[in-house]
């Protein structure tokens, strides 16, 4: 049998969560793909690994409180210096495409890229990113993903 919105009735909340993760993950991939080739398709040297956040608001929160996540992506965390690329933005309602999962249960999306995965820990640890986690621990959710995008074989 078959309840609302198509799920079983038999289903626990972990495996409706996992399903979800999932798709936000396939989301993920796709996004950092599209923005890695936007943002590097004319760079001499592209940035080998990217790391792509959806950040979500929790509870109750404002078209201000997103504005302040925007900015504040854009602002503090641009000031890290092994950054080689910020992608930053809301989802894009789009119309369905067989195939496809478009997912807008996010409120922002961010694409940082680097030239080495030394630059990505440097990111991870620096005072601007920690104080940014900071300011946000209790608003939002985050998922990530990190991955170095494929620019075709080896260069002989």
């Amino acid at each position: 049998m078959v309840g609302a919105h198509g799920a079983r009735p038999d289903r626990t909340r972990d495996c409706v969560r996992s399903e979800v993760e999932e798709s936000m993950m396939r989301f993920a991939w796709l996004a950092a793909g599209f923005a890695c080739l936007v943002g590097c398709a004319y760079l001499p040297d592209p940035p080998n690994y990217a790391h792509v956040v959806l950040y979500k608001m929790r509870g109750v929160y404002s078209a201000a409180d997103v504005e302040n996540l925007l900015s504040d992506c854009k602002d503090l965390l641009a000031q890290v210096p092994t950054l080689k690329g910020l992608h930053v933005g809301r989802p894009v309602p789009r119309p369905p495409r067989a195939g496809y999962t478009a997912l807008t249960d996010y409120d922002v999306g961010v694409v940082f890229l680097f030239d080495s995965q030394q630059g990505l820990q440097s990111f991870l640890d620096h005072p601007a990113l920690q104080a940014f986690e900071q300011k946000y621990a209790s608003k939002v959710d985050a998922r990530t993903i990190d991955f170095s995008p494929y620019s075709g074989p080896p260069r002989t």
